[in-house]
Protein backbone atom coordinates (compact mmCIF):
# COMPACT_ATOMS: atom_id res chain seq x y z
CA UNK A 1 0.00 0.00 0.00
CA UNK A 2 0.72 3.53 -0.40
CA UNK A 3 2.81 5.59 2.37
CA UNK A 4 0.36 6.85 4.60
CA UNK A 5 0.79 10.66 6.07
CA UNK A 6 -0.92 13.53 8.03
CA UNK A 7 -3.18 15.79 6.00
CA UNK A 8 -4.04 19.27 7.86
CA UNK A 9 -7.54 20.60 6.45
CA UNK A 10 -6.56 24.37 6.61
CA UNK A 11 -8.13 27.25 4.20
CA UNK A 12 -4.46 27.44 2.60
CA UNK A 13 -4.15 23.89 1.72
CA UNK A 14 -2.98 20.49 2.81
CA UNK A 15 0.16 20.05 4.94
CA UNK A 16 1.83 16.82 5.72
CA UNK A 17 4.51 15.74 7.92
CA UNK A 18 6.74 13.22 6.57
CA UNK A 19 8.42 12.43 9.52
CA UNK A 20 5.44 10.83 11.01
CA UNK A 21 4.39 8.99 7.77
CA UNK A 22 6.67 6.28 7.48
CA UNK A 23 6.54 5.00 11.08
CA UNK A 24 2.65 5.00 11.14
CA UNK A 25 2.60 3.46 7.87
CA UNK A 26 4.27 0.56 9.57
CA UNK A 27 2.88 0.44 12.71
CA UNK A 28 -0.45 -0.17 11.31
CA UNK A 29 -0.03 -2.14 8.25
CA UNK A 30 2.86 -4.05 9.83
CA UNK A 31 0.28 -5.51 12.38
CA UNK A 32 -2.61 -6.71 9.61
CA UNK A 33 -3.11 -10.39 8.82
CA UNK A 34 -5.24 -10.65 6.23
CA UNK A 35 -4.45 -7.18 4.59
CA UNK A 36 -1.07 -8.53 2.93
CA UNK A 37 -2.72 -11.33 0.87
CA UNK A 38 -4.94 -8.86 -0.76
CA UNK A 39 -3.44 -7.66 -4.12
CA UNK A 40 -3.93 -4.27 -6.44
CA UNK A 41 -4.99 -5.31 -9.97
CA UNK A 42 -2.15 -4.28 -12.60
CA UNK A 43 -5.09 -1.88 -14.23
CA UNK A 44 -4.75 1.18 -12.37
CA UNK A 45 -7.43 3.23 -10.94
CA UNK A 46 -6.76 6.91 -9.43
CA UNK A 47 -8.68 9.95 -9.21
CA UNK A 48 -11.32 10.79 -11.72
CA UNK A 49 -11.97 7.76 -12.51
CA UNK A 50 -15.67 6.92 -11.71
CA UNK A 51 -16.26 5.10 -8.63
CA UNK A 52 -16.32 1.42 -10.24
CA UNK A 53 -13.63 0.06 -11.70
CA UNK A 54 -13.80 -2.97 -13.92
CA UNK A 55 -11.40 -5.68 -13.66
CA UNK A 56 -11.04 -8.17 -17.12
CA UNK A 57 -10.39 -11.69 -16.68
CA UNK A 58 -9.26 -14.24 -19.76
CA UNK A 59 -9.44 -17.53 -19.82
CA UNK A 60 -6.60 -19.71 -20.34
CA UNK A 61 -5.94 -21.12 -23.96
CA UNK A 62 -6.09 -25.17 -23.81
CA UNK A 63 -3.39 -27.29 -24.29
CA UNK A 64 -3.09 -29.22 -27.75
CA UNK A 65 -3.27 -32.69 -28.01
CA UNK A 66 -0.08 -32.33 -30.13
CA UNK A 67 1.43 -29.10 -31.40
CA UNK A 68 3.14 -30.23 -34.31
CA UNK A 69 2.91 -28.61 -37.34
CA UNK A 70 2.84 -29.26 -41.24
CA UNK A 71 4.68 -28.01 -43.29
CA UNK A 72 1.68 -27.50 -45.82
CA UNK A 73 -0.92 -26.47 -42.92
CA UNK A 74 -1.29 -23.12 -41.66
CA UNK A 75 -1.15 -22.40 -37.92
CA UNK A 76 -4.15 -23.48 -36.05
CA UNK A 77 -5.45 -19.85 -33.85
CA UNK A 78 -7.21 -21.03 -30.75
CA UNK A 79 -9.79 -18.61 -29.30
CA UNK A 80 -10.36 -17.17 -25.88
CA UNK A 81 -13.12 -15.07 -24.05
CA UNK A 82 -12.81 -12.22 -21.87
CA UNK A 83 -15.11 -11.42 -19.18
CA UNK A 84 -15.37 -8.66 -16.48
CA UNK A 85 -15.68 -7.98 -12.61
CA UNK A 86 -17.06 -4.50 -11.18
CA UNK A 87 -16.19 -2.99 -8.02
CA UNK A 88 -17.17 -0.31 -7.00
CA UNK A 89 -14.97 1.99 -4.17
CA UNK A 90 -16.41 3.98 -1.17
CA UNK A 91 -15.10 6.24 1.51
CA UNK A 92 -13.72 4.83 4.76
CA UNK A 93 -12.69 6.52 7.74
CA UNK A 94 -13.27 7.76 11.80
CA UNK A 95 -12.41 10.71 13.73
CA UNK A 96 -12.12 11.73 17.61
CA UNK A 97 -11.69 15.34 18.63
CA UNK A 98 -9.81 16.95 21.72
CA UNK A 99 -9.98 20.43 23.10
CA UNK A 100 -7.16 23.04 23.15
CA UNK A 101 -7.41 23.10 26.92
CA UNK A 102 -6.82 19.34 27.54
CA UNK A 103 -4.24 19.63 24.88
CA UNK A 104 -2.60 22.62 26.92
CA UNK A 105 -3.43 21.06 30.53
CA UNK A 106 -3.15 17.99 30.06
CA UNK A 107 0.02 15.94 31.40
CA UNK A 108 0.17 13.85 27.94
CA UNK A 109 -0.16 15.71 24.58
CA UNK A 110 -3.25 14.51 23.47
CA UNK A 111 -2.37 13.79 20.05
CA UNK A 112 0.33 11.03 20.89
CA UNK A 113 -2.05 8.62 22.49
CA UNK A 114 -4.96 9.41 19.67
CA UNK A 115 -2.46 8.66 17.37
CA UNK A 116 -2.43 5.00 18.61
CA UNK A 117 -5.87 4.70 18.92
CA UNK A 118 -6.53 5.72 15.21
CA UNK A 119 -3.60 3.41 14.18
CA UNK A 120 -5.26 0.50 16.28
CA UNK A 121 -8.83 1.09 14.89
CA UNK A 122 -7.34 1.25 10.87
CA UNK A 123 -5.37 -1.71 11.63
CA UNK A 124 -8.81 -3.44 12.65
CA UNK A 125 -10.65 -1.61 10.12
CA UNK A 126 -8.78 -2.44 7.14
CA UNK A 127 -8.35 -6.11 8.12
CA UNK A 128 -11.92 -6.68 9.05
CA UNK A 129 -12.69 -5.59 5.60
CA UNK A 130 -10.17 -8.07 3.95
CA UNK A 131 -11.51 -10.48 6.12
CA UNK A 132 -15.00 -10.10 4.86
CA UNK A 133 -13.92 -10.25 0.95
CA UNK A 134 -12.68 -13.42 1.48
CA UNK A 135 -15.58 -14.43 3.28
CA UNK A 136 -17.94 -13.03 0.91
CA UNK A 137 -20.59 -15.42 -1.09
CA UNK A 138 -19.03 -14.26 -4.18
CA UNK A 139 -16.25 -16.83 -2.98
CA UNK A 140 -18.08 -19.46 -4.16
CA UNK A 141 -16.43 -22.89 -3.15
CA UNK A 142 -16.91 -23.82 0.27
CA UNK A 143 -15.36 -26.53 2.44
CA UNK A 144 -17.48 -28.14 5.38
CA UNK A 145 -14.85 -31.14 7.45
CA UNK A 146 -17.36 -33.96 8.26
CA UNK A 147 -15.33 -36.67 9.15
CA UNK A 148 -12.14 -36.75 10.46
CA UNK A 149 -10.71 -37.60 6.60
CA UNK A 150 -13.13 -35.86 4.47
CA UNK A 151 -16.07 -33.31 3.91
CA UNK A 152 -18.91 -31.67 1.79
CA UNK A 153 -17.96 -28.83 -1.15
CA UNK A 154 -20.67 -26.82 -1.78
CA UNK A 155 -20.37 -23.93 -5.24
CA UNK A 156 -22.48 -21.72 -4.75
CA UNK A 157 -21.46 -19.03 -2.07
CA UNK A 158 -23.80 -20.74 0.99
CA UNK A 159 -22.60 -23.59 3.21
CA UNK A 160 -25.49 -26.25 3.87
CA UNK A 161 -23.65 -28.45 6.16
CA UNK A 162 -22.81 -28.51 9.46
CA UNK A 163 -19.76 -28.94 9.77
CA UNK A 164 -19.69 -31.78 12.83
CA UNK A 165 -15.55 -32.52 12.39
CA UNK A 166 -11.89 -31.33 13.89
CA UNK A 167 -10.13 -29.86 11.05
CA UNK A 168 -7.58 -32.16 10.36
CA UNK A 169 -3.75 -33.01 8.72
CA UNK A 170 -6.39 -35.40 5.94
CA UNK A 171 -8.54 -32.02 5.22
CA UNK A 172 -5.18 -30.24 4.31
CA UNK A 173 -4.76 -32.69 1.81
CA UNK A 174 -7.79 -32.73 0.26
CA UNK A 175 -7.78 -28.92 0.23
CA UNK A 176 -4.49 -28.87 -1.50
CA UNK A 177 -5.75 -31.57 -4.51
CA UNK A 178 -8.72 -29.52 -4.87
CA UNK A 179 -6.73 -26.54 -5.76
CA UNK A 180 -4.25 -28.07 -7.63
CA UNK A 181 -6.49 -30.41 -9.55
CA UNK A 182 -9.99 -29.57 -9.72
CA UNK A 183 -10.00 -25.92 -10.19
CA UNK A 184 -6.27 -25.10 -11.07
CA UNK A 185 -5.18 -22.83 -8.85
CA UNK A 186 -2.28 -21.29 -9.50
CA UNK A 187 -0.44 -20.81 -6.04
CA UNK A 188 0.18 -17.81 -4.34
CA UNK A 189 4.10 -18.32 -4.32
CA UNK A 190 6.23 -20.45 -5.97
CA UNK A 191 4.50 -24.09 -5.33
CA UNK A 192 2.41 -23.18 -2.07
CA UNK A 193 -0.93 -21.77 -1.03
CA UNK A 194 -2.16 -19.94 2.03
CA UNK A 195 -4.25 -20.78 4.36
CA UNK A 196 -5.84 -18.23 7.19
CA UNK A 197 -8.19 -18.82 9.65
CA UNK A 198 -9.19 -19.07 13.68
CA UNK A 199 -7.38 -21.01 16.52
CA UNK A 200 -10.66 -23.29 17.07
CA UNK A 201 -9.69 -24.71 13.51
CA UNK A 202 -6.26 -24.90 13.87
CA UNK A 203 -6.37 -26.43 16.81
CA UNK A 204 -6.47 -29.85 15.34
CA UNK A 205 -3.25 -29.05 12.80
CA UNK A 206 -1.65 -28.29 16.33
CA UNK A 207 -1.92 -31.25 17.60
CA UNK A 208 -0.64 -33.33 14.73
CA UNK A 209 2.90 -34.60 14.64
CA UNK A 210 2.74 -33.98 10.92
CA UNK A 211 2.33 -30.36 11.12
CA UNK A 212 5.60 -28.77 10.37
CA UNK A 213 6.90 -25.92 12.30
CA UNK A 214 7.83 -22.50 10.31
CA UNK A 215 11.63 -23.31 10.98
CA UNK A 216 11.41 -26.82 9.19
CA UNK A 217 10.15 -25.07 5.95
CA UNK A 218 11.36 -21.44 5.75
CA UNK A 219 14.86 -20.68 4.68
CA UNK A 220 17.25 -18.12 4.88
CA UNK A 221 15.86 -14.89 2.77
CA UNK A 222 12.10 -16.40 2.95
CA UNK A 223 9.41 -13.87 4.26
CA UNK A 224 7.42 -14.74 7.62
CA UNK A 225 4.36 -13.87 7.49
CA UNK A 226 2.76 -12.51 10.91
CA UNK A 227 0.67 -15.02 12.90
CA UNK A 228 2.35 -17.97 10.46
CA UNK A 229 2.09 -21.15 12.27
CA UNK A 230 3.31 -23.88 10.20
CA UNK A 231 2.54 -25.92 7.14
CA UNK A 232 0.51 -29.19 5.74
CA UNK A 233 0.82 -30.29 2.23
CA UNK A 234 2.06 -27.56 0.71
CA UNK A 235 -0.47 -25.32 2.80
CA UNK A 236 1.01 -22.63 5.02
CA UNK A 237 -1.34 -21.79 7.33
CA UNK A 238 -1.59 -18.00 9.34
CA UNK A 239 -3.34 -17.80 13.09
CA UNK A 240 -5.96 -14.40 13.26
CA UNK A 241 -7.13 -14.35 16.46
CA UNK A 242 -9.51 -11.08 16.36
CA UNK A 243 -13.10 -12.13 15.64
CA UNK A 244 -14.12 -9.06 13.83
CA UNK A 245 -11.85 -10.47 10.81
CA UNK A 246 -12.15 -13.72 10.84
CA UNK A 247 -14.90 -15.58 13.77
CA UNK A 248 -13.91 -18.27 15.99
CA UNK A 249 -17.14 -19.80 15.51
CA UNK A 250 -18.37 -20.73 11.85
CA UNK A 251 -21.85 -20.87 11.43
CA UNK A 252 -23.70 -23.49 14.35
CA UNK A 253 -20.59 -25.65 13.97
CA UNK A 254 -18.28 -26.15 17.75
CA UNK A 255 -15.67 -27.84 15.79
CA UNK A 256 -14.17 -24.96 13.32
CA UNK A 257 -14.17 -21.30 12.82
CA UNK A 258 -14.15 -19.13 9.62
CA UNK A 259 -10.96 -19.32 7.41
CA UNK A 260 -9.83 -20.08 3.81
CA UNK A 261 -7.24 -21.27 1.55
CA UNK A 262 -6.43 -19.72 -1.38
CA UNK A 263 -3.96 -19.14 -4.62
CA UNK A 264 -2.75 -15.82 -6.79
CA UNK A 265 -5.07 -13.68 -7.36
CA UNK A 266 -7.55 -14.19 -4.39
CA UNK A 267 -9.15 -10.91 -3.23
CA UNK A 268 -8.84 -7.37 -5.25
CA UNK A 269 -7.63 -4.04 -3.34
CA UNK A 270 -8.90 -1.37 -5.37
CA UNK A 271 -7.57 1.87 -3.83
CA UNK A 272 -8.16 5.37 -5.56
CA UNK A 273 -7.17 7.07 -1.64
CA UNK A 274 -4.66 5.32 0.13
CA UNK A 275 -5.60 4.93 4.21
CA UNK A 276 -4.59 8.00 5.72
CA UNK A 277 -4.53 9.88 8.91
CA UNK A 278 -5.62 13.24 8.85
CA UNK A 279 -5.44 16.30 11.39
CA UNK A 280 -7.79 19.33 11.91
CA UNK A 281 -6.37 21.88 14.08
CA UNK A 282 -9.93 23.90 13.75
CA UNK A 283 -12.46 21.33 14.06
CA UNK A 284 -15.21 23.09 14.68
CA UNK A 285 -14.25 26.68 13.52
CA UNK A 286 -14.14 28.22 16.96
CA UNK A 287 -10.49 29.79 16.98
CA UNK A 288 -8.95 26.53 17.49
CA UNK A 289 -10.62 25.59 20.37
CA UNK A 290 -11.65 22.27 19.44
CA UNK A 291 -9.15 19.97 17.07
CA UNK A 292 -9.60 16.50 15.55
CA UNK A 293 -7.84 13.63 14.11
CA UNK A 294 -9.07 10.90 11.54
CA UNK A 295 -8.01 7.88 9.38
CA UNK A 296 -9.59 8.26 5.76
CA UNK A 297 -9.39 6.45 2.65
CA UNK A 298 -11.36 5.92 -0.74
CA UNK A 299 -10.84 1.44 -1.70
CA UNK A 300 -12.67 -1.55 -1.70
CA UNK A 301 -11.87 -5.25 -1.45
CA UNK A 302 -13.55 -7.94 -3.01
CA UNK A 303 -12.70 -11.85 -4.54
CA UNK A 304 -10.94 -11.51 -7.69
CA UNK A 305 -13.68 -13.93 -9.27
CA UNK A 306 -17.22 -14.66 -8.39
CA UNK A 307 -17.70 -18.24 -9.73
CA UNK A 308 -16.69 -21.60 -9.29
CA UNK A 309 -15.34 -22.86 -12.29
CA UNK A 310 -12.15 -24.38 -13.25
CA UNK A 311 -9.61 -21.89 -13.58
CA UNK A 312 -10.98 -18.96 -12.20
CA UNK A 313 -12.00 -19.92 -8.76
CA UNK A 314 -8.50 -18.45 -6.86
CA UNK A 315 -10.29 -19.20 -2.94
CA UNK A 316 -11.92 -22.11 -0.80
CA UNK A 317 -13.42 -20.78 2.85
CA UNK A 318 -13.91 -22.91 5.23
CA UNK A 319 -17.22 -22.94 6.67
CA UNK A 320 -20.12 -24.37 7.80
CA UNK A 321 -24.57 -23.57 7.78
Amino acid sequence: MPAMSWGFDSPTGTFRNHALSNRLLFQSVGRTKVLPFTQVPDQGLGTHQGETFNMFRVTSLAVPTDAALNESIRIPIDRTTIGTRSITVTEHGRGVEYTNLNEQLAAYAPASYLQKLLIQQMEFSLDRSAGRAFQHTDARIIFIPTSATGGTFDTDGTASTLASAEFSFAHCGVLADYLAGDIHCPPWQSDYYMGVTTRRTLRGLKNDNLLQSVHLYLREGDFFYRGEMGMTENIRWVQVDVATTLDNSAGASTTIGEGMVFGDEAVARIEVEAPHLRANPNYQNDFGRTHAVAWYGIYAFAPWYDVSVDGFARIIRISSS
